[in-house]
């Protein structure tokens, strides 16, 4: 800057240099991410979308322990948890932060499984994930294991009844009351299977 002064005798100058600075304004930090769940090892792209002039510098916090001095990062999430990340930017004019709370989530894919009260769906750790297959083969696994102990149970019901008949504890439709007639002992298994599927039928298997 220069002032420059006259009268009649003549004129001067007088210069200061460097006398005002004129700095940017303070940034104002974002980020976008290309996705927020996943299992270990899981790969996030961070991309910054602050806004301000001349920003210098970036600080990202991953949640994880882990930090990066990147514009736009890539980072990998190995282990299970629950990450807020956060990006703080800097120029001339100061630094400002933004924290996204809970922003990603890495799940254990080996997690127990847990039934779904409103669904025959089963969920998968506390993310609420569905897999209908793995419900259908635990449901069809349970429903043979059922339908082998009607069958037994139908076979100890009808071998308890001839016993009892061969003693003379139970009536006979067919024949002598102490010999055992094939057609009667298909005709009784047959019908403790009847009532042992008809049982399955109603408590819902």
């Amino acid at each position: 800057m220069a002032l420059t002064v006259t009268n009649t005798t003549g004129s001067d100058t007088e210069t200061k240099t460097d006398l005002v600075h004129v700095y940017n304004s303070t940034p104002d930090a974002d980020f976008t991410y290309n996705a927020t769940e996943g299992y270990p090892y899981v790969t996030v792209q961070f991309m910054d979308n602050s806004s301000g002039n001349n920003i210098t510098q970036w600080s990202w916090v991953f949640g994880d322990g882990s930090v990066s001095s990147d514009q736009n990062p890539i980072h990998n999430y190995t282990e299970e948890g629950i990450y807020s990340v956060s990006l703080t930017v800097t120029n001339d004019g100061g630094s400002n932060q933004e924290t996204k709370p809970n922003l990603i989530t890495v799940e254990n894919p080996l997690a127990p499984f847990a039934p779904d009260e409103d669904s025959n769906s089963l969920l998968l750790g506390s993310d609420a994930r569905l897999y209908p297959v793995q419900r259908v083969v635990t449901s069809t696994y349970e429903q043979g294991i059922r339908l082998m102990q009607v069958v037994f149970i139908s076979i100890v019901a009808a071998g308890a009844f001839f016993m009892l008949r061969r003693n003379g504890m139970m009536p006979s439709v067919m024949g002598n009351a102490h010999e055992i007639n094939v057609t009667e002992v298909v005709a009784v298994m047959l019908v403790f299977l009847v009532l042992g599927f008809l049982g399955l039928m109603i408590v819902g298997v």
